[in-house]
């Protein structure tokens, strides 16, 4: 009796270090990254633009809240509000914990590292996972290379990984316990992940089954009529407190000036991104072999759904119809197709956005012990990573500035304080600076509060902002004075104040 008492309390023990192995994961996985590069993952800094105004909306909630000017590009505001073209995103996901901890150049990374471990936490606290499952989600978590190549970079890719484990932890729980609270958790997620990046209104699929009792019914369409609402609800929302990005599709796509060409432009784009992703070349060994995982993977879905897999000494197959093979094919084959009617398949747009689908696929058939789907990905994502270390750095690991602060320019500093915050004004303009300068050392001599437009100069785009920062200027501008002209930087300012 002692010594069954004793290997219960072993496999326990276990049990749960593979806990601790998989909330530890995000951060095991920058120490690695750490050891391998020669250079500290924890103290990245932000490089690339979205990164960047991750930050600066950072930096300006913990000095004064919502920034008084306006962001985004080309002098085209939000309908509400002053944010940028990402949002409310940057505020909703790193807000609180700036508001806790402060903000430094690197917090970003450390911040979705924490999401991580938090949503680990409550996946094994709620779920209680088994030892081989917790193992399998780390080594899923620590080799996944969207994941390796994202989790030492300021970009909000790793917090997706998170929202998943939230996601599943909540609807597990609901499943096994019939918990409301949690099915209600559930459902916050969901909205929260669609503010956040609207295609992940997947999420709201299994919460309508199991909010419905799991069978089909009037409840079913009720929920599923509410969830409609609330993704339409969503999407209103984040458009009119978020600034326009008039370079894509989307933006341009709903301003058609007729319905044939509304039509005549979806069909023309959706040909062209068909094109680009299965026919041109990325020139990315990276953003191919996500392909090549993610399109293979989705067909062994489809077909798993009508033919059942059975190994007794040899492969055996047999008709029927298996919901967990269709609802991963749903979960994987809707996000592909709007990426390719509405989004991008270039600059690795498409490998952002559908890399945490495979994953969250893939950690969805780890937890009910289906095997096919994890081995497939996790045997891609282990061959892939072998071809990252082999190649020269990309991605990030490539970044100049990356692991090492930008040269200081005292030219900079210098015109930078010629800048003025108003914190009276009552025009937004007032406090907003065009500029086509978009480095690190811009956003932290800037003044708080002000607001950044971006983008090329151009008579149309140029002559809302009271300020203009820029290295020099590339068209003649109309109503602005110089302020500080020096030869690598000047600041001009409206006449008309």
């Amino acid at each position: 009796m002692n010594d069954l008492r004793g290997m219960e309390k072993r496999k326990e023990l276990w049990r749960r270090a593979a806990w601790a192995l998989l909330v530890l994961a995000p951060w095991i996985q920058l120490a690695v990254i750490s050891l391998v590069t020669g250079k500290n993952a924890f103290a990245a800094y932000p490089t690339w633009s979205d990164e960047l105004d991750y930050w600066r909306n950072l930096y300006n909630w913990s000095h004064v809240g919502l920034p008084g000017g306006y962001n985004g590009i080309v002098e085209k505001q939000a309908p509400i509000g002053t944010l940028s073209v990402h949002g409310l995103t940057p505020l909703l996901l790193y807000g609180g914990f700036v508001k806790l901890f402060g903000l430094s150049l690197h917090s970003i990374v450390i911040f979705n590292a924490l999401w991580i471990s938090l949503a680990a936490f409550t996946f094994c606290w709620l779920v209680k996972p088994r030892l081989l499952v917790s193992l399998a989600l780390a080594t899923l978590m620590m080799t996944f290379v969207p994941s390796v190549l994202y989790c030492f970079t300021s970009m909000t890719e790793s917090f997706n990984y998170a929202l998943l484990l939230f996601s599943l932890a909540f609807l597990l729980r609901c499943h096994k316990s019939g918990s409301r609270w949690a099915l209600a958790f559930g459902w916050i997620t969901a909205v929260i992940a669609c503010l956040y990046r609207i295609t992940f209104f997947m999420l709201f699929i299994p919460l309508i089954w199991e909010s419905c009792g799991r069978r089909f019914s009037k409840k079913m369409i009720g929920f599923g009529f509410l969830a409609l609402a609330l993704i339409c609800g969503i999407y209103v929302v984040s458009v009119q407190v978020t600034a326009p990005y008039p370079a894509g599709f989307l933006y341009n796509w709903i301003r058609a000036s007729d319905p044939a060409t509304f039509f005549r432009m979806f069909f023309s784009h959706a040909k062209a991104k068909l094109y680009d992703y299965f026919i041109r070349p990325t020139g990315s060994p990276m953003e191919d072999a996500l392909r090549w995982l993610y399109m293979p993977v989705t067909g062994l879905c489809l077909l798993g759904s009508f033919l059942r897999f059975r190994w007794k000494g040899r492969l055996s197959l047999s008709l029927g119809l298996d919901w967990m093979m269709l609802f991963g094919f749903l979960m994987l084959f809707v996000p592909f197709s709007v990426v390719v009617m509405i989004y991008e398949t270039n600059d690795w747009a498409d490998f952002r956005t559908l890399a945490p689908f495979l994953w969250g696929v893939t950690a969805a058939f780890i937890i009910v012990g289906r095997r096919l789907i994890p081995a497939v990905v996790l045997a891609g994502s282990v061959a892939t990573l072998i071809v990252l270390l082999a190649l020269p750095p990309v991605g990030a690991f490539n970044d100049e500035y990356r692991f090492a602060r930008e040269p200081y320019s005292d030219e900079l500093a210098e015109v930078c304080k010629s800048l003025v915050y108003d914190p009276a004004a009552g025009d937004p303009w007032i406090n907003t600076i065009r500029t086509d300068i978009n480095t690190l050392q811009v956003l932290t001599e800037v003044p708080p509060g002000m607001g950044l437009m971006y983008g090329w100069f151009t008579p149309e785009s140029t002559g809302k902002s009271r300020w203009i920062l820029t290295d020099h200027l590339k068209i003649v501008v109309e109503g602005y004075e110089p302020v500080n002209t020096l030869h690598s930087a000047k600041v001009y300012r409206h006449v008309a104040e």
